[in-house]
């Protein structure tokens, strides 16, 4: 790929002021906490994996 002329590399920078990277962890307990416990992730990226 880095060799490609139509390709730009650059880095990925979004989530990096303190307000997202808090949001991310709080997001990320939360996920972690209900997987925990049997229940249903609130940002779970594939929901289709729940029987509803």
């Amino acid at each position: 790929m880095l060799t490609l002329d139509n390709l730009i590399i650059a880095p990925h920078i979004g989530s990096a002021i303190c307000q997202t990277r808090s949001k991310m962890a709080t997001m990320a307990i939360a996920n972690l906490i209900a997987g925990l416990t049997g229940n249903h992730l609130a940002d779970c990226v594939n929901p289709e994996v729940y029987n509803f």
